[in-house]
């Protein structure tokens, strides 16, 4: 399941199991608003066309995945 928003050219995307996807509603738009403020603050555009969370309620990994453009969260 997906759950979309769109930071001005950036179209950021929440992706979830479906039984997950209530407490992820507004993750995107928040996701949304710090792009945008990242963005403003350090003068730079974000350098890609979309930007993916993947929620994953038992990842473990310590170490954040090296993935351009996708984040994991828990």
């Amino acid at each position: 399941m997906c759950v979309g928003s769109y930071s001005g050219r950036v179209n950021v995307s929440v992706f979830a199991r479906s039984n997950f996807v209530s407490e992820v509603q507004d993750v995107a738009g928040k996701a949304s608003l710090i792009l945008e403020f990242i963005e403003d603050y350090l003068a730079v555009p974000f350098p890609l066309p979309k930007l993916d969370l993947v929620a994953l309620p038992h990842y473990s990994d310590p170490e954040p995945a090296n993935h351009w453009g996708l984040i994991m969260i828990k």
